[in-house]
C-alpha cells in the first residue's frame, strides 16, 4: 500500500469547478439582496444521479448556461476549464486527443484512445470520434478523472468525457442564438420542445451551423486555417406511458469540414536540429534534406518557430467528417430494482488530406536553394545531394465505420444499507481504415513518375486494412453502509476483446504483398475499490484504488515480431475530499492521486523506416493533485479556480527516437551503449517526463451579476484566465513548447428571455504555439512542423429562450 501512504499525507481541501457551480444566465434584477448558494449540479457519472458532492470522484461537470458563459465549444476549450485536462493536436480530424493526469499518448498510431469518449451513455470509438459539435443542444458535460474501466469499460483507461444531450420537456420550450464574428466567425442555432401527449410523450428538435473561423489565411485560397463548419440536426423523443417505465430515443446527425491548421515548418537545417543518427540508423534520402548529411532528429530548446504568412495546397483538408447517432434508452422500475437498457449506433465516415511541404516560401532551408518559390511540395532529394525532386505530396487517412452496442443493467433502488448493478455489455464495429495520397510530377519526366512518386490528379489509395472489433463484458458493483456516515463499494468488469485485422492493398510506397489476416483476442478484469466517509452534510472524503485497461493491438506492415502490441495497465490510487460550506456559498473540491503505469504503448518506427508502429516498451510514474472551487462572494460576484499539479516521469523503457544519436554533446545527453566505450545514445528514457503533459496549471474566472436601473434587465460580465505549463516534445525532454495563457471576456445585458453578448477569445493575442510534431515524410525522413495558435477572437451573440 505504498502508493496510499505517499497519498495519505492528507486530504487537502479546496475548490471545485464552477462546472460545479456556476449561476446560469438569469434575470441579474432578480438576485436576491444576499449571496445566493452554489447550484448543486447532479452528475451520472455512476450510471445513476447522484450530487455531484456526494459523489466519490473526481468529476468536473459544466451545465449548458456555463458552456455558453465560457464559450466552450470544442475540446480545446474545456480542457482550459478542466483541472488534470490537457489536449493535443496535429490538426487532422483523426489525431486530436485529450489527456487526463498526464496519461498523453504521442501519436494516433492505433485506434483506442486513452480517453473515452460517450454521447448520453454511447461509446464512441476512435481519434475521430473523441469531440462532439452539437453543443447547443447539451444539457451538461460530465468530465470523470481516473481509470473508469469498472462501470464505464471501452477504454477509459485515463477517465471519461460523457456528453449529455438535453431531454425532451413537458412544457413548450423554444429558443435559439446567432453568433457573428470578426475572422468570419458564424453560428445560429435553435431548439424546439413540446409535449405530443401531456406527461406522456414529448419530442425536442435541435439543428444548427457554427463555423469557428480562424485567424491566419492560406494565401493561396484565402481561406481561415484551422476553421471548421459544422452542420447539426438532433431529434429527440420522451415516452413515459406509466410512473414506472421511461423510454428515451434520439437520432443525431453532425457534418463538418475543417480546413488545415496553420503549420510553421523548422527548416531541416536548422541550427537547433539536433540529435543525429549514426550510420546505418538514417534513411539515406537524409542526405539531401540535411544537406548532405543525416538531419537532426530533435529540437533543442522553446520551440516557437512561427510565421504570419502560409501557403498551403488549396485541396489539402483537415477533415470531412459526417456521423450519424442513434440512442435507445429503457428503464422499467419494478420497486425494489430498475432493469434499464441503452442501445447505441453509430455510421462515421471520415476523409483527411494533410499537406506537410518541406519547401515552403515562409520556411526556406538550404536544400530548397534554386527551388522556384511558387513550388509546393515535399522534398525528394535520393542518397544523392544534388538530384532534387520537387513534387507535391498529400498525404492523410480514410475512414468508414459502423458500431452497435447494447448496455443491459439491472440495479437496485431505495437508501438501503446495501446497494448494487449488475450488467452486461456487447458491441461490435466494422471498421474500413485506409491510408490515401495525392502526387503531383511531369509525366513526362521519368524521375518524377518513379518508384516513389507516381503523379495523378486525385487522391489514390495507398494501404487499406479491414478492421473487426467485437467487446463482450460483464460488470457489477456493490455498496455497502458499515456505518451511517461509513460506506464501501467495490465496482468490476471481466472484459474479451476480439480484434480482427486484414491489410488487403499495400500499394505505395514499398509496393510489397500486404500483411493480410491477424487476429487476436485479449481479456481482463478491471476492478475498483472506494471507501467513503461522510462527515457530515457539508464534508466527504474518500479512499480509491482503480485499474484501467486499454487493450492491445495491430502494427499491419511491421516485421513479423512486432506485428502486434499487447494491452496496457494502469492503477491509480487516490485520496480526495468534497466540501460544501457558508451555507452553500462555497464549494472546495481536491484530490490527490499516485499512477503505475506499466506496458505503455510508444510510437517507433518499423523496419523499412517509414511505417509508424505501436510498441510496449515503457513503464511511467505519476503523482498529481488537483482542486477546483467556486465561491458565491456577494449577490453580485462569483469567483472560481482550478489548479493541478502533474509529475510524470518514465521510469523504465528504451524510445527509439531518441537512441542511436551521435551528437551528444549537442544533446547534453550520455552516449553510451554495452560495449563499454561511447558511441551513440541508448534511447533510456528513465527518470525523463512523460511528452505532452504540462506539470502545472490553472485556471480562474470572476463574474459579476447585478440589475441595471430603471429596466428588468441585467448586465452580466465574465472574465476567464487559464494558464499552462510547457511541455515536452520528445522523450529526452531537450524540446519543449514554451508555457501559455488565455484570457476570455464576456459582458451581456439580459433579460428573463433574451441575452445580448458580446466577447473576445484570447483577448491578450498570445501567440505561442499549441503543439508541435515531427512527421515522416514518404520515405521515412522526419520533418519538424509547429501548430501556430489562433490569435485574438471577438463578436456577438444573440440567444432567446422560452423559458
Amino acid at each position: 500500500m505504498q502508493p496510499f501512504a505517499r497519498l495519505g499525507s492528507g486530504v487537502i481541501v479546496a475548490l471545485t469547478a464552477l462546472s460545479s457551480s456556476g449561476q446560469p444566465v438569469a434575470n441579474a434584477a432578480a438576485e436576491e439582496s444576499t449571496a445566493k448558494p452554489v447550484d448543486e449540479l447532479t452528475v451520472t457519472a455512476r450510471r445513476k444521479t447522484e450530487d455531484l458532492q456526494a459523489v466519490p470522484i473526481a468529476i468536473t461537470a459544466f451545465t449548458a448556461s456555463q458552456l455558453e458563459l465560457r464559450d466552450i465549444v470544442d475540446l480545446n476549450r474545456l480542457a482550459d476549464q478542466t483541472p488534470g485536462l490537457s489536449f493535443a493536436t496535429a490538426g487532422s480530424l483523426v489525431n486530436r486527443r485529450a489527456v487526463i493526469r498526464g496519461m498523453a499518448q504521442q501519436t494516433r498510431v492505433g485506434d483506442e484512445t486513452n480517453v473515452a469518449t460517450f454521447v448520453d451513455g454511447v461509446y464512441t470509438p476512435g481519434f475521430s470520434g473523441a469531440e462532439f459539435f452539437g453543443f447547443d443542444s447539451l444539457e451538461r458535460i460530465e468530465v470523470v478523472k481516473g481509470p473508469q474501466s469498472a462501470l464505464y469499460g471501452r477504454n477509459s483507461f485515463a477517465g471519461a468525457i460523457n456528453y449529455i444531450t438535453s431531454r425532451p420537456t413537458y412544457d413548450v420550450d423554444y429558443g435559439g442564438r446567432l453568433t457573428y464574428g470578426d475572422y468570419d466567425r458564424r453560428g445560429a442555432s435553435a431548439y424546439f420542445s413540446a409535449p405530443l401527449i401531456d406527461d406522456t410523450l414529448a419530442v425536442r428538435l435541435d439543428g444548427g451551423y457554427n463555423r469557428s473561423g480562424g485567424t491566419y489565411d492560406n494565401t493561396l485560397s484565402g481561406d481561415p486555417l484551422g476553421s471548421t463548419d459544422t452542420e447539426f440536426a438532433r431529434l429527440g423523443l420522451r415516452w413515459d406511458p406509466s410512473e414506472r417505465m421511461r423510454i428515451f430515443g434520439s437520432l443525431s446527425w453532425q457534418q463538418d469540414e475543417s480546413e488545415p491548421v496553420p503549420l510553421t515548418q523548422v527548416a531541416d537545417d536548422s541550427p537547433s536540429r539536433v540529435g543525429k543518427k549514426a550510420l546505418f540508423f538514417f534513411s539515406p534520402f537524409e542526405l539531401s534534406a540535411g544537406d548532405g548529411g543525416p538531419v537532426g532528429r530533435v529540437y533543442s530548446g522553446s520551440i516557437d518557430d512561427q510565421t504570419d504568412s502560409f501557403t498551403v495546397d488549396p485541396r489539402a483538408y483537415a477533415g470531412d467528417r459526417d456521423i450519424w447517432r442513434g440512442t435507445l434508452s429503457f428503464e422499467y422500475d419494478f420497486g425494489s430494482i430498475t432493469l434499464a437498457s441503452l442501445t447505441g449506433y453509430q455510421e462515421r465516415e471520415v476523409d483527411t488530406l494533410g499537406d506537410f511541404n518541406t519547401c515552403r516560401r515562409e520556411t526556406r532551408s538550404a536544400v530548397c536553394d534554386g527551388v522556384d518559390p511558387d513550388e509546393l511540395g515535399t522534398f525528394f532529394g535520393g542518397p544523392i545531394a544534388n538530384t532534387p525532386q520537387i513534387i507535391n505530396i498529400l498525404t492523410g487517412t480514410i475512414e468508414d465505420r459502423d458500431e452497435l452496442s447494447q448496455d443491459l443493467r439491472l440495479q437496485s433502488n431505495g437508501d438501503g444499507r446495501i446497494q448494487w448493478s449488475a450488467g452486461i455489455y456487447y458491441s461490435e464495429e466494422d471498421f474500413t481504415d485506409q491510408s490515401q495520397r495525392l502526387s503531383d510530377g511531369d509525366l513526362s519526366n521519368p524521375a518524377q513518375t518513379n518508384f516513389y512518386a507516381i503523379a495523378s490528379p486525385f487522391p489514390l489509395v495507398d494501404t487499406t486494412t479491414l478492421i473487426e472489433n467485437t467487446f463482450y463484458s460483464i460488470y457489477g458493483s456493490l455498496s455497502y453502509d458499515l456505518t451511517e456516515r461509513l460506506n464501501i463499494s467495490a465496482e468490476g468488469r471481466q472484459t474479451r476483446e476480439e480484434k480482427i485485422a486484414n491489410q488487403v492493398e499495400n500499394n505505395w510506397p514499398t509496393e510489397t504483398a500486404p500483411t493480410g489476416l491477424q487476429k487476436d483476442n485479449w481479456y481482463f478484469f478491471t476492478p475498483r475499490f472506494i471507501l467513503s466517509y461522510t462527515w457530515n452534510d457539508e464534508l466527504l472524503t474518500y479512499a480509491s484504488a482503480a485499474k484501467g485497461v486499454k487493450s492491445g493491438g495491430f502494427n499491419p506492415g511491421a516485421e513479423p515480431e512486432r506485428s502486434t502490441y499487447d494491452q496496457e495497465e494502469n492503477w491509480t490510487y487516490e485520496v480526495g475530499a468534497k466540501y460544501t460550506f457558508a451555507d452553500g456559498r462555497a464549494v472546495l473540491n481536491t484530490a490527490i492521486y499516485h499512477v503505475d503505469w506499466t506496458d505503455q504503448q510508444i510510437t517507433a518506427v518499423a523496419a523499412d523506416g517509414r511505417t509508424p508502429i505501436t510498441v510496449n516498451v515503457a513503464e511511467t510514474e505519476i503523482n498529481g493533485f488537483e482542486l477546483e472551487g467556486v465561491i458565491s462572494a456577494s449577490e453580485w460576484l462569483q469567483l472560481n479556480f482550478g489548479y493541478n499539479f502533474l509529475d510524470a516521469k518514465y521510469t523504465e523503457g528504451v524510445a527509439e527516437s531518441v537512441a542511436n544519436l551521435v551528437d551528444c554533446d549537442a544533446l547534453g545527453l550520455p552516449c553510451d551503449n554495452d560495449l563499454g566505450f561511447t558511441l551513440a545514445t541508448s534511447g533510456n528514457i528513465a527518470g525523463k517526463n512523460v511528452i505532452g503533459t504540462p506539470a502545472s496549471s490553472v485556471n480562474l474566472g470572476a463574474q459579476v451579476n447585478f440589475p441595471l436601473p430603471v429596466s428588468d434587465w441585467g448586465f452580466l460580465g465574465r472574465l476567464d484566465y487559464s494558464w499552462q505549463d510547457k511541455q515536452y516534445i520528445d522523450e529526452a525532454n531537450i524540446g519543449y513548447i514554451p508555457s501559455r495563457a488565455s484570457v476570455n471576456l464576456r459582458l451581456a445585458v439580459q433579460d428573463d428571455h433574451w441575452s445580448l453578448q458580446g466577447y473576445c477569445n484570447n483577448l491578450t493575442d498570445d501567440q505561442t504555439p499549441i503543439f508541435a510534431l515531427p512527421p515522416r515524410d514518404i520515405l521515412g525522413v522526419p520533418h519538424f512542423f509547429v501548430v501556430n495558435r489562433q490569435g485574438r477572437m471577438c463578436g456577438l451573440q444573440a440567444t432567446f429562450r422560452n423559458l
